[in-house]
This record gives structure tokens, sequence and C-alpha cells, in this order.
């Protein structure tokens, strides 16, 4: 693949994940304020719980996979035999995982919720895996496409449910049909999607490749496990349990809210960042890369900063939602600012300023702790003195790859 193809495929995907994210995260908010304003306060919180349990577990079993796979795509495509074998091995070990740990779940827990999430857990994980075969691949156009109908689909079989006669049952129905059908159908184009993307030859693949590969996903299961404790999935059952029902659903829409804005950015990047860095690590395609985020974050820092001023003068904001989701909303994009950064560290495997800028993050860890030995409810009005501290550590994470980054010797 020629330097022009490879800019043109990484704008394609760029373009593809910003419409596929807007829509994803914009009917997942809508149906946060359907189901909050639908639904019981407590049926709200099961939904809620089950949903951040499912996705966390999810992202636990990805085993660094999503920030690996883009990076080593290309270099076991050269053999078309070890390409297949590949990316065999992984649907097969992560299908295996998947379904063990739900199979473990629901024997533990039996209850219909539990089976229904069970359910959901096995399914997620496939799709997920699906998708991140054909982004590795750069095949974002012919994946989105497809979600894009299914995310209208679940959105509107959802909010008939809401007009006419919702339950947890069928609302789970509808989460685990629309998926399965797109895991399916995706799963039977994957022949198509990753046939042609690099040049293929009958080369043997370099020694130590799979080894090194299962290293570099190690790792970045670390981090992204360690990681997940100060993010949506860990802290809405957190939350939850701190501070009642209402603390768990509160966090949860003001969330979603700030992830509107910064996960627009997060997932146009998506795996596009990796795939070009993996393809020439320099400080040419850094440089191109930070323009692109600094280019989709800056605006809409200035948004979040302009709707403070507006939504703090008005008499009937929540003052409480509001400045819980201003926090996450600016905390979460001013650390998505210097992405391009953390990308540079993975693809030149700078694993011990990866591994020490964790730091930060087990001090969230000690906080939490500290929080759960005490054995009862906190007052709802300290959560975003809470919010801002996990914000502060996250962000000072981020500035210490910034600096490792930085003192890398690129060309």
């Amino acid at each position: 693949m020629t330097a022009a193809t490879l800019y043109r495929k990484f704008n394609e995907a760029l373009a593809w994940n910003g419409a596929l994210y807007f829509l994803s995260t914009a009917s997942k908010f809508a149906v946060s304020l359907m189901l909050y304003r639908t639904l019981p306060l407590t049926d709200f919180a099961v939904w809620a719980n089950i949903l951040s349990i499912v996705f966390l577990t999810s992202l636990w079993l990805d085993f660094g996979l999503s920030r690996s796979l883009p990076q080593y795509a290309q270099a076991f495509s050269k053999c078309p035999h070890a390409k297949r074998q590949f990316l065999r091995n992984i649907l097969l070990f992560k299908g295996v995982a998947a379904i063990l740990v739900a199979g473990i779940a629901a024997y533990l827990a039996p209850s219909l919720h539990v089976y229904l999430g069970a359910g959901m857990l096995c399914i997620e994980s496939m799709k997920a895996t699906v998708r991140l075969i054909y982004h590795s691949y750069l095949r974002h156009k012919m994946f989105n496409q497809v979600e894009s109908g299914v995310i209208l689909t679940r959105l509107l079989a959802i909010a008939a449910l809401c007009a006419w006669h919702i339950s947890l049952p069928a609302l789970f129905t509808v989460e685990i049909v629309t998926s399965l059908a797109l895991t399916v159908y995706s799963f039977l184009r994957l022949g198509d999607a990753v046939h042609g993307v690099w040049q293929e030859s009958s080369e043997e693949l370099p020694a130590g490749l799979g080894r090194s590969f299962a290293k570099h996903s190690g790792v970045i299961w670390a981090i992204n496990t360690t990681s997940s404790i100060s993010e949506r999935n860990f802290l809405v059952p957190f939350f939850t349990y701190l501070f009642g029902p209402e603390g768990g659903a509160l966090f949860k829409v003001a969330n979603d809210g700030a992830l509107l804005f910064s996960r627009f950015v997060l997932k146009t990047i998506g795996t596009a960042g990796t795939s070009l860095l993996s393809h020439a690590t320099s400080r040419a395609q850094l440089k191109l890369l930070n323009n692109r985020i600094a280019n989709l974050t800056l605006p809409l820092i200035g948004v979040v900063l302009c709707s403070a001023v507006a939504f703090a003068v008005m008499p009937w904001t929540n003052n409480l939602l509001f400045s819980t989701f201003f926090i996450l909303a600016l905390g979460y994009l001013t650390q998505l600012l210097y992405m391009g950064y953390d990308r540079v560290l993975e693809v030149t495997h700078s694993y011990q300023q990866l591994l020490v800028s964790l730091i930060p993050y087990c001090m969230i860890m000690g906080l939490f702790a500290l929080a759960w030995q005490s054995g009862q409810q906190i007052s709802l009005a300290s959560l975003p003195l809470g919010i801002l501290a996990i914000q502060l550590l996250r962000l000072s994470s981020t500035f210490m790859r910034l600096r490792s980054a930085r003192a890398l010797q690129l060309q």
C-alpha cells in the first residue's frame, strides 16, 4: 500500500468512524433519556448496571487486541495461510473466553437478568472482535454502513417499546437480536473484507512474530484493564453502591452526555491512528495524527465551555447533573487531545513508560478502596468533587505519557 493510498484510507476511516460514532452515541443518549423517563428508577438502575457490567467484562476480555491487531495485521497478511490461521485463532480464542465467562456467571447467579446479560456478553464480545478485524484491515466503510442500519433499527424498536409496553426482558431481547444480526452478517462477509488489502506473498513470517504479538497484546491488556476502573462501565455500578440508585442513574446520564463529545473523537480516530503509525512511525505521521485530533477536539472543547456559560444562568438547570457533565466532558476532551502520543508509545513498544504512567490509576484504586471500606452511602452532593479528583489523576497519567513520547527519537 502506497503512502497516498494509506492517507486516503486513513481519512476515509475517520469520516466513517465519525459518522457512525455520532449516530451511535446520540442513539445511546436518546435511549438513556427515554428509559430514564419511562422505567421505574429501580428497573433503570438494573438495566444500566447490567449493560455496564457486560461492556466492562467485554473490555476485559478484549485481551489488548483492540490496539495490537491493527498494528500486526499488515505483518500477518504477507502470508495468506498465516493470515487465515491468525484470524481464525483470534475468533476462536475470543469466542471460547466469552462463553466460559458467561457460563460461570450464569452458574453462580442463576436468574433471568443474569442469563440475558450472559447472552449479551457473548454476542457483544464477538461483535467487537469482528468489527476490530474489519477496521484493522481499513474496511471501515463496509462494516459501518451495516452497523448504522442496525443502530437505527434498535433505536426505533426501543422507542416503540417505550410508547407501548416496556419490560426489561423485552429491552434486552432487542439488544441481543440486533447485535446478533450484525455479528452474523458481518462474519459471513469477513473473507471479502480482509482480501487484497495489503500485498500478499509466499514469504515465511519473521521469526518470533507470534510471540511479539502476544507480548504486545498482554501489555495493552494490562493498561486497558487498569484504565477501565476510571470509566463508565465500572463507575456506574460502583457509584450506585456509593450513592444509591439515584447517584448511579445521575452519573450515567451525565456521563452519556459527556461521551457524546469525547467518544466522537476517540471513535473517529479509532484504530486508524494505530494503523497509520504502524505503517511508518515518524514525526510526519505523528504530526498528521495530532493535527486530525486537534481539529476534532478543540471545537468540541469550545462548545463545552460555551454551554457551561449558557446553562449556568438558566433557572431550570440541575446544578448537580450539569456540574458532573461539565467536569467529565472537559476532562475527557483534554485527555484525548494528546492521544497521538499514547499511540506512538504503543507502536514503538515503549512498555516501561506506558506501565509507569499507570501509577495515577493505582491512586484512583486507592481512593475507591477507601470509599468502599467506609461501609456507608456517601452524600450525593460530593459526586462532582469525586469526579474531579478522578479526572485530574487521569490527566496526570496522560502528561506522563506525553513527556515520554516527546523524548523518543523519531525520524
